[in-house]
């Protein structure tokens, strides 16, 4: 009898501690105030210890690796003539160095003209010490993209590979920002400013509500310190929108702690030249969630234009001349991303022409995304290229791509090994115009 009161004391006892540590992870979990910081810290801990272990034997193994599915060659593979005498930068996964690197390839030789390696290492030190909603950052170098470098003439390049990094031609850092939380697109007001998309955790409303917002930043590329950023949220609410309208669920995914991923930033596209239907200094913006590319002007915190669709889930918007602009839509509905199946409304991505003066959408690159058989579920990337072509990033399946309405001009890839690609991660497409401005090469 003793023993069964013994046994059903510990019975208890354990259940009352399972029951208030399941209660104090949901409490953190809701991003609740009555615990203060090193708690949720211990618990955030605890709570995702056995996804750690389990996972612990993938950080050996690169993240940036997938299956080949084509049947092509390493590198190039022409199926036309008249290549255009252009270039692109890419970053991808390097099997001898074991890492990723940056390269500048001719597009119509198709030589590596320059090659970038970075130290890795050191700036996983730095990042790693920081956190990002909550959580600590726990990237290795198997598991670090470099993200949409820019190349500037002296042949320094700015990165995203955590934090945002400046290295010179030599792969030496020049500065260091591990502390920024920003993500995807990253570009260039003039060579000096940059714009890109950030985390935020400073909109109360946005927290209070269970969304994860995210803000604008422009970066000085001299130094890589924010000299402006900007919520999405508040830019909805300062221009007219109400509550309702906001925090109505689109298809949203589910985020970090629960919170509603509605505003995903994913491109900011600044305008360099006005015209009739914008001024320089604008902002085209993507919210991938929600399907909306808008047109904002950071100097009134107007809202110039908005559209939803017909794109779904798009992840580029750039602009063609004075009165057209593209949008690349991976068109996919959400759900379970690991499957291919039912994922895609109509087979592919495509590429939308918006037209600011007919208000009408176009699509004239549908036969070229049906014939090539272009469907990236996530990311990826679009651009016409004037006189040319357009080039395509087919960022998750590892293929590069770039024609016309009528052809594919040429496609790129770039293996690890008989059966494996690296993805790439927001490549770039230089012309022959602007790769003459890069003085670093001269003296090569």
């Amino acid at each position: 009898m003793n023993k069964l009161v013994k046994y059903l004391l510990y019975f208890w006892m354990i259940f009352f501690a399972i029951v208030s540590i399941m209660g104090i992870t949901r409490h953190v979990y809701l991003n609740g105030k009555t615990i203060n910081q090193p708690t949720k810290d211990i618990v955030t801990f605890l709570a995702t210890l056995p996804s750690n272990i389990i996972n612990f034997n993938r950080l050996n193994d690169s993240q940036l690796i997938i299956k080949d599915e084509f049947n092509l060659k390493n590198g190039f593979t022409y199926n036309r003539r008249d290549i255009p005498n252009d270039y692109i930068l890419i970053s991808v996964w390097d099997k001898e160095t074991e890492q990723s690197i940056i390269k500048l390839i001719s597009t119509k030789h198709g030589k590596t003209v320059y090659k970038w390696k970075i130290n890795i290492p050191e700036i996983n030190n730095e990042f790693n010490k920081y956190k990002i909603n909550g959580l600590k950052n726990n990237l290795s170098v198997k598991s670090t993209r470099i993200f949409h470098p820019f190349l500037l003439n002296d042949g320094s390049i700015i990165l995203d590979a955590g934090g945002l990094y400046k290295i010179n031609k030599n792969g030496k850092y020049v500065w260091k920002n591990s502390k920024i939380k920003r993500h995807h697109s990253l570009e260039t007001i003039d060579g000096k400013y940059f714009w890109s998309c950030g985390y935020s955790n400073s909109n109360l409303k946005a927290q209070n509500f269970s969304i994860r917002d995210y803000c604008i930043l422009k970066i000085d590329g001299e130094n890589g310190k924010v000299v402006y950023t900007k919520p999405i949220f508040n830019i909805f609410l300062e221009n007219g929108y109400n509550l309702g309208q906001l925090l109505t669920s689109n298809g949203s995914e589910e985020s970090i702690k629960g919170n509603i991923d509605h505003f995903h930033l994913n491109d900011i596209e600044p305008v360099l030249k006005s015209s009739k239907h914008w001024k320089k200094g604008d902002l085209f913006i993507s919210l991938r969630n929600n399907n909306t590319v808008f047109l904002y002007r950071p100097s009134t915190n107007k809202i110039i234009w908005i559209q939803v669709g017909p794109w779904l889930k798009q992840h580029d918007v750039d602009i063609i001349d004075d009165t057209k602009i593209g949008v690349f839509g991976n068109d996919v509905l959400d759900g379970d991303f690991k499957s291919k199946e039912n994922v895609f409304i109509n087979k592919t991505n495509h590429h939308y022409i918006y037209d600011f003066e007919t208000k009408k959408i176009t699509t004239p690159f549908n036969p070229l995304f049906n014939k090539s058989n272009i469907k990236t579920i996530l990311e990826g990337r679009s651009k016409i290229i004037k006189n040319k072509g357009i080039f395509i990033e087919e960022t998750c399946r590892g293929r590069l791509l770039f024609g016309d309405q009528k052809s594919l001009i040429w496609t790129y890839i770039d293996k690890v090994d008989k059966d494996h690609l690296s993805i790439f991660s927001w490549s770039r497409y230089i012309t022959e115009k602007e790769f003459s401005k890069f003085t670093f090469l001269k003296h090569e």
